[in-house]
């Protein structure tokens, strides 16, 4: 639609990708040092380029406990000083990387002139029942001394007061498993949930294409939509 037609939506690696025209395309990505480099080549391409500076009023940083800090650092250099409109979105407890960036302790060591950071104490997301399998997966005992955010979240959700179903782990074959999420879905349609209030989430593979579960939904008469 028109009113979003200025807005960009692209993770890191696709916007450093456009930015400089895929000249950063031979850095290797497996590794924390490939990540690094990327964000410090990136930068130094920023420096070399000015024009390719301050072309975003605002940006907005989602999934930031992911982020590194040159990657922030580049993204500062994309900033229209003008507006200085640069919010970062993220939560501890969704961290796939162990990355320890000094912005999630003060984001003003490279937005200049930032404000406040504002906390949110309740996590909505899981339910009791889920904390609790999450918890039991992950003793006290394995976790670091030092690794203050994780003994602070595991505390955080002994506490939890949000009830749900109890969560389901089922172990087999793909087929048994794609056989188990569609039975699992025609009994909550048969009992009244609309299939827009249900969603899979599932990773993609070169030999598990998604459009396993696609058509297992389709003999079903169900409709749905993939976005990947």
């Amino acid at each position: 639609k028109k009113q979003f037609e200025n807005i960009e939506v692209k993770n890191f690696h696709w916007l450093v990708s456009d930015l400089t025209e895929g000249k950063l395309q031979h850095i290797h990505l497996d590794t924390e040092e490939g990540w690094d480099r990327l964000g410090k080549e990136f930068l130094k391409y920023l420096e070399r380029h000015p024009e390719k500076q301050k072309i975003y009023d605002a940006v907005l940083v989602d999934e930031g406990q992911d982020f590194r800090d040159i990657w922030i650092q580049s993204l500062v250099k994309l900033l229209n000083p003008k507006t200085n409109s640069f919010l970062i979105v993220y939560d501890n407890a969704q961290k796939i990387y162990r990355i320890k960036s000094s912005w999630l302790k003060d984001a003003s060591l490279y937005v200049k002139g930032a404000r406040h950071s504002l906390f949110l104490s309740h996590n909505y997301r899981n339910s009791k029942e889920i904390s609790h399998l999450a918890q039991s997966l992950y003793p006290n005992k394995s976790i670091p001394s030092g690794d203050k955010d994780t003994q602070m979240l595991i505390e955080h959700y002994k506490r939890f007061q949000f009830r749900g179903p109890l969560p389901e782990i089922f172990v087999g074959s793909l087929e048994k498993q794609i056989d188990f999420i569609l039975k699992k879905i025609k009994f909550h349609i048969d009992n009244n949930v609309l299939p827009q209030e249900i969603a899979i989430l599932f990773f993609v593979y070169k030999d598990i294409p998604y459009n396993f579960i696609m058509d297992g939904l389709k003999g079903l008469g169900i409709s749905a939509k993939y976005t990947g």
